[in-house]
């Protein structure tokens, strides 16, 4: 189907079976790359306004989505060029991925989507939909890059630092995990406060 739409497609594709297949429909704008994703310098596949289009092995989503967008603070170099992303990928998966605040599936990866771009589900795919059918449901999510960052920060070692230790013991009081940047309990209790100030009267970082 992304073949037929005139677009020249680059798959990558580990599996040999599938390469083979791939081969043999012998159309002339698709280029086949048999390679593990994870080990793809994307630098050389993705130009100017490229769509990311898979169906991924649901053990490695976080590590493709993370060579895909980069760190906080440290976006991949190809990230600029990347119009759209769609991949498949399990349903409790894309729940975290579009997860708000207070709720328990929100995690280090939903804030890292939101931090590059908007992610939204598309539509859910039940196990019964796959042959052979696998024990779990499936959801297409659809992620469209920021033009711009929505957040700037004068020291993001320090942003994901935080990141880490607020998510790192979830059944602890946020005060008591970032007490592990050694900046003493004063300096984290000033922060609260201020952080509260803020969003009582709607202050400007």
């Amino acid at each position: 189907m992304l073949v037929a739409s005139g677009a020249p497609v680059q798959a990558i594709e580990l599996d040999q079976n599938c390469v083979t297949a791939l081969e043999q429909l012998s159309l002339p704008n698709l280029a086949i790359i048999h390679k593990d994703f994870l080990q793809v310098d994307l630098d050389n596949v993705i130009t100017r306004k490229t769509k990311v289009v898979g169906n991924i092995p649901y053990n490695i989503t976080t590590p493709i989505i993370s060579k895909l967008l980069g760190e906080i603070g440290q976006p991949a170099p190809w990230l600029s060029k990347i119009q759209l992303i769609v991949l498949t990928v399990q349903q409790e998966l894309a729940q975290r991925l579009v997860a708000t605040p207070g709720r328990k599936d929100y995690s280090q990866i939903t804030l890292l989507m939101n931090y590059f771009g908007t992610t939204e589900i598309v539509f859910k795919l039940l196990a019964k939909d796959f042959s052979p059918v696998p024990r779990v449901d499936s959801a297409v999510i659809r992620f469209v890059p920021h033009r711009q960052p929505q957040i700037l920060c004068r020291n993001y070692e320090t942003l994901r630092q935080i990141t880490q230790i607020a998510f790192a013991r979830r059944r602890k009081m946020l005060k008591n995990n970032l007490l592990a940047l050694h900046l003493g309990e004063a300096a984290i209790n000033k922060v609260f406060t201020e952080l509260n100030s803020i969003r009582k009267y709607g202050q400007k970082i």
